[in-house]
């Protein structure tokens, strides 16, 4: 996969950086270049294209967000009066 005229490299974090690097890997084709410990949390570098990408774990004192639910589907209706 080619990727053109990007970032240099993007920082995202993870409750789990490796889970969340061999997903990239799987669904988009990153290869994994790396990964070490730094401030108290896990980093895994991946490479995406052109693109480098650091995926590190929550630092000690640092509280995710709570996951939001999925939102509510309702197919479009196809009635005339829209109901």
């Amino acid at each position: 996969m080619k990727v053109y005229d990007t970032y240099h490299h993007v920082h995202l974090v993870s409750r789990d950086p490796e889970a969340a690097a061999a997903w990239y890997e799987k669904a988009l084709g990153a290869e994994i270049s790396g990964q070490g410990q730094g401030k108290s949390s896990l980093n895994v570098r991946i490479k995406l294209g052109e693109a480098n990408i650091s995926i590190r774990g929550l630092r000690d004192g640092e509280v995710a967000p709570a996951e939001d639910p999925p939102p509510a589907h309702r197919p479009p209706s196809h009635r005339p009066d829209g109901g």
